[in-house]
């Protein structure tokens, strides 16, 4: 009888034992006392601290690399002031109506205070130089046909990575908050007025892409290797090349400077998917990469079952998709000798007081290639360069020669009723020893990526001159 009240006793005991551990553990999860329990609950608590500070705290400003005020920010709930209308809409976004682009992504940042009776927040200085932001913009608009038109281009310190200028358009007015958002979302579709350009939209490269295909080549042996240039049958498509067939053999390199489709086809189906997939992802192509203003996104589906699709890959078309930051990132690698850096646009974050809370840091992202390899792409980019000058003015002639400018174009179909283009150059200089890269496009228009040059050459000429 005693052993039976015993264990109905451990029984009842272990019953509310375990009843009263659920319930605390309940508890305990549930009320993001420990960050990272659960996330719907960590997300409310981060709204509801969010949705406090705006109604509390003043955002910190954006200020350039040297000091100068982009955005200021003057009173609770308000719009900031930008320097230029413009021409950071779409990188540096803004916090009202939920936020949009990096000041999203950095509002914790901006609403960070050191102390408690504080009323405004960190501010966050970029790398991007306000000079060269606004001559680059003017430099664009102009290239493309105004700001209603969809192109952009990119600055990376080669050395650092850092985003010194990042322009997508179109754009909208950020001086005139609420009737562009009216704007933006009552705009074309085929704008993708939220998807800018620079980062978030990938498009097809074109032939830009022909340097990771040629990286790929010589650092799985393939380098002594010559090809014929001329059309050929991979299954039932028909690789041929802008300027028509040629018909000699050639080696990768100059099948770079020439941009022979024929030649680097051949070379992605000797590679294989496998091997082609492997610098794809070195250059984080078909990769989520998360960076300090964003993440950038890229399509690549690559397979030896599919022999049209690896073709078409290996010179830039197919199924990949991928953005300026993007390309600008592989061109950075390539300027110094094999080494991606992560692109970063934060310079540092500062209190109030001015004193700084955090610094933005140089970080090694992916070793890309060996030197060698490097040193031979850029030697072929060097001699392209020297091709596409002989199509351009006398103004830019002297700027590729001043600045050793070396670049590569690209111009992918878009396959549509009108015939259009998107138009790609990629660069860096100079050759001897790479400062900046600059990457701009033009999609969907009638032009082909060597008519850049002009733009490209100004944009250095301020980098060298100016800044």
């Amino acid at each position: 009888m005693r052993n039976q009240m015993f264990r109905r006793s451990a029984v009842t005991f272990f019953l509310i034992a375990a009843f009263a551990i659920v319930e605390i553990y309940m508890l305990y999860r549930h009320t993001a006392i420990v960050e990272g329990v659960d996330q719907k609950t960590d997300a409310y608590k981060t709204e509801a601290i969010a949705a406090c500070n705006r109604r509390t705290i003043v955002p910190g400003d954006i200020l350039d690399c040297n000091g100068a005020l982009l955005v200021e920010n003057k009173k609770i709930g308000e719009p900031g002031d930008y320097a230029d209308d413009y021409a950071y809409s779409q990188v540096l976004g803004y916090l009202q109506n939920g936020g949009y682009r990096f000041q999203k992504l950095a509002e914790d940042m901006l609403y960070e205070t050191r102390g408690i009776e504080d009323t405004k927040g960190n501010s966050i200085q970029v790398n991007i130089d306000h000079g060269l932001q606004e001559r680059a913009a003017e430099i664009l608009s102009n290239e493309i046909g105004g700001i209603d038109q969809v192109g952009s281009l990119v600055v990376l310190d080669a050395e650092t990575g850092q985003v010194l200028t990042m322009l997508s358009y179109p754009s909208f007015n950020a001086n005139e908050l609420t009737s562009s958002i009216t704007a933006m979302d009552a705009a074309n579709p085929n704008l993708e007025m939220r998807y800018p350009m620079a980062y978030k939209n990938g498009k097809a490269p074109g032939s830009v892409f022909k340097v990771v295909t040629l990286m790929a080549a010589l650092e799985n042996g393939m380098g002594e290797n010559e090809y014929l240039d001329s059309s050929y049958m991979a299954g039932d498509y028909t690789v041929k090349n802008a300027y028509g067939n040629i018909g000699d053999w050639i080696d990768l390199k100059t099948a770079l400077v020439r941009s022979s489709n024929c030649v680097m086809a051949q070379a992605a189906q000797e590679l294989g998917a496998k091997r082609l997939t492997e610098m794809a992802g070195k250059c984080m192509i078909g990769k989520d990469v998360e960076l300090d203003f964003g993440t950038i996104t890229s399509n690549w589906e690559v397979d030896d079952s599919d022999q049209e699709v690896l073709c078409q890959t290996g010179f830039g078309q197919g199924k990949l998709l991928t953005s300026t930051m993007n390309m600008a990132m592989i061109t950075q690698a390539i300027a110094a000798d094999g080494v991606m850096k992560k692109p970063y646009l934060i310079k540092r974050v500062l209190s109030k007081d001015g004193k700084v809370v955090k610094e933005g840091s140089v970080e090694v992202l992916s070793e890309v290639c060996a030197p060698e390899t490097a040193h031979t792409v850029k030697d072929a980019m060097h001699d392209a360069a020297q091709e596409y000058k002989s199509q351009a003015d006398e103004k830019t002639q002297a700027l590729t020669d001043r600045y050793q400018i070396c670049c590569k174009t690209g111009t992918s179909e878009n396959g549509d009723e009108e015939g259009t283009n998107n138009a790609w150059m990629i660069s860096f200089a100079p050759l001897d020893a790479p400062r900046y890269v600059v990457v701009a496009n033009q999609i969907k228009c009638q032009k082909h990526g060597a008519e850049l040059l002009d733009s490209i050459a100004e944009v250095y000429q301020y980098l060298f001159e100016e800044m």
